[in-house]
């Protein structure tokens, strides 16, 4: 029996005091009043997997993660994205918001959604797409003209097998840039574990996301909890890669060193 506790632990003390570098964000105006109509209301959960309770069974575990996903699906999850909305209500208001972007979401009503924080409120809100005006990505500038087609770029991860492949890029990608370096070598590893999941027009596209979205350690924290649901040979599996990442540069820090031990 794989001992799924130890592997989640030592994971997150791999994390430990680092912290997120800082980033300068894009200036952008935000509207100074925003009705609290002014965004949609879905049926949503913070991440695809309920919270695990010990006295649950295994049966109505899975009955709440089906159930969960009939009604919202994952398109993408912890990007953890600053972006300026212009958004339009239901109503006809406009306003302009800086949210941190958490997922994108695809509802029984057809829609895709964008799930985050918005910062005036500091509270969780959705988003819909067709009444997004204007997106802009305020760690690089881009602009997305139309918003759109921010959600083409980013919705790449429908359904279990792929939303299990972005939990193992995330937490992968993490380990990999834990040293300020992500080389060749780990980048073929993970180009290794994307053709395992997926052969497809959007290759090109999962690859570029892997390699070019940085992964924040609360991000990290998240996915790395995630592994608790997965099945023995979803985590065999993830402790080959991890294994193969770890060697590939060449150099086993003391930290990586701890983890091995852990992961072997």
């Amino acid at each position: 029996m794989l001992r799924i506790n130890s592997i989640v632990q030592r994971l997150k003390q791999f994390a430990g005091q680092k912290q997120d570098p800082e980033i300068d964000y894009f200036p952008y105006e935000i509207s100074s009043q925003v009705s609290d109509d002014a965004t949609e209301v879905i049926l949503s959960v913070e991440t695809a997997y309920p919270s695990p309770t010990l006295t649950r069974e295994d049966a109505a575990l899975e009955a709440d993660i089906e159930r969960w996903r009939r009604q919202c699906r994952p398109l993408a999850c912890n990007l953890d994205m600053m972006a300026g909305l212009v958004y339009v209500d239901s109503r006809g208001n406009s306003s302009k918001r800086r949210v941190e972007i958490h997922s994108i979401l695809s509802s029984e009503d057809g829609f895709r959604y964008i799930k985050g924080l918005c910062l005036l409120r500091n509270s969780w809100r959705n988003f819909r797409e067709d009444r997004i005006q204007e997106l802009v990505d305020l760690e690089t500038g881009e602009i997305f003209e139309p918003p759109t087609a921010f959600f083409d770029k980013y919705s790449l991860f429908e359904g279990s097998e792929l939303e299990k492949l972005q939990i193992f890029l995330h937490i992968l990608s993490y380990l990999a840039r834990a040293d300020r370096r992500f080389v060749d070598e780990e980048k073929q590893v993970i180009v290794g574990v994307i053709g395992d999941f997926y052969e497809g027009p959007k290759l090109s596209l999962i690859e570029a996301y892997a390699f070019n979205h940085r992964v924040k350690k609360q991000g990290f924290l998240d996915d790395v909890e995630r592994l608790r649901y997965m099945d023995q040979d979803d985590i065999l599996y993830f402790l080959e890669k991890a294994k193969l990442l770890i060697e590939a540069d060449g150099k086993v820090t003391a930290k990586e060193t701890e983890l091995f031990e852990v992961l072997r």
